[in-house]
């Protein structure tokens, strides 16, 4: 059976309730969960909140698939920033998000964040790779406990200049060598013709 799910951050302003609600209706599911429309800091998310929310969406027999858009906010996240302590601070709170996600009955967080990932001036490639496998098996341990798979996304250029085909995403989920880790396709960003895998 195919399931389809949407995306909250779509229905900008509404609320969480509601999302679930109309997802049902229109046939959903289940839905995929931007952080940053909840709250701006899942840590400031206590218990109670995010089981009425889990509550919410089992009421209506829609899935919290996961989460998605992870580290807008809070702000000053990077995943491979050149900078340690940075790194250290985006591993923290995506080891929270891990938390979150299983908190809230999700199963999968979908790592795309472009504006958290590029390539800085001044950086190389290679040094932009190396930081994020090392972050990337920082986390996992965490996401193995909880049982959830980190997704990695590879988007468009028009929107990240780090892993924008399928081949590299691959290629970084390989090198990470965790059972907890997947490949997410973006269908906006296969749009572009960037990740396509050669057959």
């Amino acid at each position: 059976m195919i399931k389809f799910g949407i995306c909250n951050e779509m229905f900008e302003g509404w609320k969480i309730e509601d999302i679930f609600t109309f997802a049902r209706k229109l046939g959903y599911h289940g839905v995929e969960i931007a952080p940053f429309t909840l709250c701006e800091d899942v840590r400031d998310m206590g218990k109670r909140d995010r089981e009425r929310v889990r509550e919410a969406a089992e009421r209506e027999g829609v899935e919290i698939i996961g989460l998605h858009w992870l580290l807008v906010k809070p702000e000053g996240l990077y995943i491979n920033h050149p900078e340690e302590t940075i790194r250290r601070k985006t591993s923290e709170y995506l080891k929270k998000l891990i938390d979150f996600c299983a908190d809230l009955g999700g199963k999968i967080m979908v790592i795309g964040s472009p504006k958290q990932r590029n390539v800085l001036p001044e950086e190389s490639f290679s040094r932009t790779w190396e930081r994020t496998v090392k972050t990337l098996k920082e986390i996992l341990p965490q996401a193995e406990e909880k049982r959830v798979v980190l997704c990695w996304e590879p988007l468009s250029s028009r929107e990240t200049n780090f892993i924008n085909r399928c081949e590299e995403a691959v290629k970084l989920i390989e090198e990470v060598a965790h059972p907890n880790r997947r490949l997410s396709l973006d269908v906006k960003a296969m749009s572009g013709g960037e990740s396509s895998i050669e057959e």
